[in-house]
């Protein structure tokens, strides 16, 4: 799902069904692409390994393969995202 600057639903994005795991963290690169990253083998039916692109309407970008980004940054990326959040969510039940 993805909103429209007023706020409306954007029916032109094809957001799908999403993962079959986790998704940790997601990036929008300067095209509009959007970099998905987790812990899941099947996103919206197609096979991937923990990682993908989306076009910038949602579709699945068929052209990205895990050799375009090193396995070891992504999970790297990954893992601080998830530890951000968890510092996060601490000082927020913390009132910090």
């Amino acid at each position: 799902m993805r909103l429209n600057t007023d706020g409306s639903l954007d029916t032109s994005f094809q957001g799908g069904t999403s993962a079959n795991g986790t998704v940790y963290s997601l990036s929008m690169t300067s095209g509009g692409q959007i970099l998905v990253g987790g812990q899941f083998t099947q996103f919206n039916g197609h096979t991937t390994n923990d990682m993908l692109m989306l076009n910038s309407d949602g579709s699945y970008d068929n052209t990205f393969t895990d050799d375009t980004i090193s396995r070891r940054v992504l999970e790297s990326i990954i893992c601080s995202v998830w530890m951000l959040t968890i510092l996060l969510l601490e000082v927020e039940s913390n009132n910090l």
